[in-house]
């Protein structure tokens, strides 16, 4: 598993905001094997979502199906872990 950033489009409403905390405080992981752990964002509709995933391709598919248009998506390396 790695660390993978994405900074995408999102507009989030209450509905939005709530289903982000229910995937990070439940734990879940979907089809493609990527688990959301925090999202940071800002009123004008840009987000910075930390994921858990096999790979950025993953990250990618996962975001594809939700219908999230992103910028970048890295995957990130952990110092001391």
């Amino acid at each position: 598993m790695a660390v993978v950033t994405s900074r995408c489009e999102l507009k989030m409403g209450t509905d939005e905001k709530a289903r982000s905390f229910d995937a990070i405080a439940n734990w879940r992981t979907d089809e493609f094997g990527v688990r959301l752990v925090s999202v940071y964002y800002n009123d004008e509709g840009r987000a910075l979502c930390i994921n858990e995933a096999p790979n950025a391709e993953a990250v990618r598919k996962s975001h594809d199906k939700l219908g999230l248009r992103c910028d970048e998506i890295q995957e990130m390396e952990c110092l001391g872990c």
